[in-house]
């Protein structure tokens, strides 16, 4: 079985890369601040959505469109939760 028997399949050269623009402080200091909220449980909601935001905000597609998080803290509580 080959991975690539699909005969529309788009070659990889031609997709290209992420592109990553993270400031250091700025992801330490989120990833800090969702911890701390992860381990308090109650406001993980709202510092995962920070972080969540912070890095689709740096993360460039191919093509130069940003990624974005449009979840907010009540629609993602439950996966947390778990």
């Amino acid at each position: 079985m080959s991975m690539t028997t699909d005969s529309h399949a788009i070659p990889s050269a031609r997709l290209g890369s992420l592109r990553l623009d993270f400031p250091v402080w700025g992801l330490f200091g989120r990833s800090r601040l969702a911890g701390v909220g992860s381990v308090l449980v109650i406001p993980a909601p709202w510092t995962t959505k920070i972080l969540y935001s912070f890095i689709g905000n740096h993360v460039a597609l191919p093509d130069g469109k940003r990624l974005t998080f449009a979840g907010q803290p009540g629609d993602i509580w439950y996966v947390l939760m778990a």
